[in-house]
């Protein structure tokens, strides 16, 4: 979904806030209804305002990606790759959407004793989560 203007549309930006749900800055989890939406191309330098060319950035980590030597480029999915300053390469992945459903033989048992409550049963995904050890790339 593209446009040939600079500002999204009203459709991209609900897509963009629902796809993105917090600043996409690594490690960053302020709620994109608070967040810009920011071109990771520079619209200014030839950047499309497209759904593949922009993500949700808190104003804070929108001034750093514009104003110092950090990268960042979209890849397929939604998936943003930013590079700092020192050549890191941090990888954000657009957040899942929380429920998934996975037919009952598919979860091995042992997974359903870690996963009871009081007030019902969670089952686990095959997701990747966020690895809480690794520092934040600031």
């Amino acid at each position: 979904m593209a446009v040939d203007q600079y500002r999204p549309t009203g459709a991209m930006m609900r897509f963009l806030k629902g796809r993105d749900k917090h600043c996409r800055w690594p490690g960053c989890r302020m709620p994109a209804r608070k967040c810009e939406i920011d071109h990771n191309h520079d619209a200014a330098l030839g950047g499309r305002t497209e759904i593949c060319n922009l993500c949700c950035l808190c104003q804070r980590h929108h001034s750093m990606k514009q104003f110092t030597a950090w990268k960042v480029k979209q890849l397929d999915g939604g998936v943003i790759e930013w590079t700092s300053p020192t050549g890191r390469v941090y990888t954000d992945n657009p957040p899942g959407h929380g429920v998934h459903f996975s037919p009952e033989e598919d979860v091995p048992d042992d997974l359903w004793v870690k996963w009871t409550t009081f007030t019902g049963e969670f089952r686990i995904t095959d997701e990747p989560a966020d690895d809480p050890h690794e520092p934040a790339p600031f």
